[in-house]
């Protein structure tokens, strides 16, 4: 008998690489995403260290061109902080869109993992049969073999 193939094989094949493709474009969005969130992390990091120095101890003389370049900077990086904020959650959004694509890819490879499936049972499901079929067949076969062998051994009396 044939040897089984699956009519959808090519497609399933297509399939598959295009799961393992937006598995990676997943990985390398994860991977973005959480650079940029490290980056947010070490801004809230500075700026943090920056608003919790005091540039005026008590008893000195405030320096007004220093304050002046301490604001200037805080702002900077109160500015550069939520610009990378945005940027996470730009990152955190394609993030959503590729795994959704992941979604997508899987959720098609599996509707011909499942017609492979029904059709790999199909077939076994024949050749069990047709199996049967020979087997019945064979039984015939010996049957008649048996009765005629008998009839032979009855006949010269």
């Amino acid at each position: 008998m044939r040897r089984f193939e699956f009519r959808f094989q090519r497609i399933l094949e297509l399939k598959e690489r295009m799961e393992e493709v937006r598995r990676a474009a997943l990985g390398e969005a994860v991977g973005a995403f959480e650079a940029e969130r490290r980056e947010l992390e070490a801004l809230g990091r500075m700026r943090g260290g920056h608003t919790a120095r005091d540039p005026a101890t008590p008893g000195s003389a405030v320096d007004a061109g220093l304050m002046r370049i301490s604001s200037a900077y805080g702002r900077r990086l109160e500015r550069e902080q939520n610009e990378q904020q945005e940027q996470v959650r730009l990152a955190g959004t394609v993030v959503e869109d590729r795994r959704q694509d992941l979604m997508d890819a899987t959720r098609e490879r599996g509707v011909f993992d499942i017609l492979k499936e029904r059709a790999v049972q199909d077939y076994r499901r024949e050749v069990r049969r047709k199996e049967l079929s020979q087997l019945d067949e064979i039984g015939q076969q010996l049957y008649l073999r048996q009765t005629r062998a008998e009839e032979g051994r009855q006949r010269p009396q």
